[in-house]
Order: C-alpha cells, then sequence, then structure tokens
C-alpha cells in the first residue's frame, strides 16, 4: 500500500512533483548560463556620453548658485527646518555626478529641472 501511494504523482501548492523537477531543472540551466556571463561587460544597451562644456558649464554655475543659496537659507532657519535643509545639501551632493552619467540626451533640461525643484521646496520650508 504504501509503495503504490508513492508511484501518485504528490501535489504541492497545487502542482505535482514532476512539473516542479522540471522548474528547477530550467532554473538550475538559468543559473549556469548567469555564471558564465562576462560581468565586466558594463554598458550593453547604451554608452553614455559625457556632457559637452558648454552644458557642464551651465549646470555647475546653476548648482553652485543653489547651494550658496542653501547654506545662507541654513544659517537662517533653526531646529527641524535645519535637517530639511541639510537633507537638500546631502542631494545636491550627489547631483553632479548623475549629471555625468545620465544616460539619456535631455541631460540639461532633466537636471535644471531636478535644481528647480530643489529650489522651490528650499522656499517651501
Amino acid at each position: 500500500m504504501l509503495k503504490k501511494h508513492l508511484n501518485k504523482p504528490i501535489k504541492l501548492c497545487g502542482v505535482d512533483r514532476l512539473q516542479i523537477k522540471r522548474w528547477k531543472t530550467v532554473f538550475y540551466g538559468v543559473s549556469e548560463i548567469a555564471s558564465t556571463v562576462d560581468w565586466s561587460i558594463t554598458y550593453a544597451y547604451y554608452k553614455p556620453q559625457p556632457p559637452k562644456e558648454n552644458e557642464l558649464k551651465l549646470f555647475l554655475k546653476k548648482l553652485e548658485d543653489l547651494r550658496k543659496e542653501c547654506k545662507l537659507f541654513y544659517a537662517g532657519v533653526s531646529g527641524e527646518r535645519k535637517k530639511e535643509v541639510q537633507t537638500v545639501l546631502e542631494r545636491l551632493a550627489h547631483i553632479e555626478e548623475e549629471f555625468h552619467n545620465y544616460p539619456f540626451s535631455d541631460r540639461l533640461q532633466f537636471f535644471l529641472n531636478r535644481l528647480e525643484f530643489f529650489r522651490k521646496l528650499l522656499h517651501a520650508v
């Protein structure tokens, strides 16, 4: 009786054991393929172009103006608002690196809009 019971397909969560075995072989095959991939290839579909010199100058000028504005604003506020201004300054610390690595063509307009958003956020604080 026990032997007959083992020959029946056992269902786990509504799926029989044979189906689970097939899925495992597919999964293990995919994981073996993934382990043989050369992960040193960084850019498969695009290669980000560095920003043009005039774009970079304009962006850095606007960024520096906003940083100065933040520092002046930081000196004039107290308590909870200082933490909010500090958060804006932390976000601005990484924005230049993001500008260099942005893969799309509307880079300057996108980042000028982000700086304007931070400026409005600063004045809302």
